[in-house]
């Protein structure tokens, strides 16, 4: 194996992510990857716990082209400023070596994403106030908005379309119900 390779990269959070490696050996040699597998995850610092894995492709193995990718939905995920991946290799004797290493600097993108969990704002103009315990957020197509409704709204919405209620949902609440009542001894 050669020298592990250090690239530094960026990302935008949200959207989609992938850059391309033509790995070689200390000799200029193309690096051959016939045999290994690969891993590749992103960190805040090296030792957070968090990680995103990187979606990885072997262009040609044999020649050391390898591809990193990221969908949209996980660089959202990432937290913003700099942050550390790398890419090590596995041979079939299960010998680790890492080949590529680096910080990528995480951008914010202000067109895209949602709430991040601290402000319900973030999604638009929903209506927060009377909110009670126990309701979800859904989008109404017809006022092209996010908004809280009750559970029973969400039931009562899906019994009454075409396709009504799933039948593993339907399945699973029956097996719930029968655990839960008894009709031959009257009790619950």
């Amino acid at each position: 194996m050669s020298a592990v390779l250090s690239v530094n990269l960026t990302i935008h959070k949200g959207t989609d992510f992938e850059e391309e490696f033509n790995l070689t050996t200390s000799n200029g040699s193309p690096l051959n990857f016939v045999g290994y597998l690969a891993a590749a995850k992103i960190r805040k610092h090296s030792s957070a716990k968090k990680y995103i894995p990187f979606i990885i492709t072997f262009i040609d193995r044999s020649l050391g082209r390898i591809k990193l990718s990221l969908t949209n939905n996980q660089t959202l995920q990432l937290k913003s400023g700099r942050n550390y991946y790398d890419l090590i290799l596995i041979d079939e004797n299960e010998k680790i070596t890492k080949v590529v290493e680096g910080s990528i600097i995480v951008y914010d993108t202000a067109s895209v994403g949602v709430s991040d969990g601290d402000n319900l704002d973030d999604l638009g103009d929903i209506d927060i106030e009377n909110i009670e315990d126990g309701y979800v957020l859904m989008y109404d197509l017809e006022q092209n908005k996010y908004m809280f409704v009750d559970p029973d709204e969400v039931l009562s919405k899906a019994t009454t379309t075409n396709n009504g209620l799933p039948q593993d949902f339907l399945n699973k609440l029956d097996e719930d119900l029968d655990d839960r009542v008894s009709i031959d001894s009257g009790g619950f």
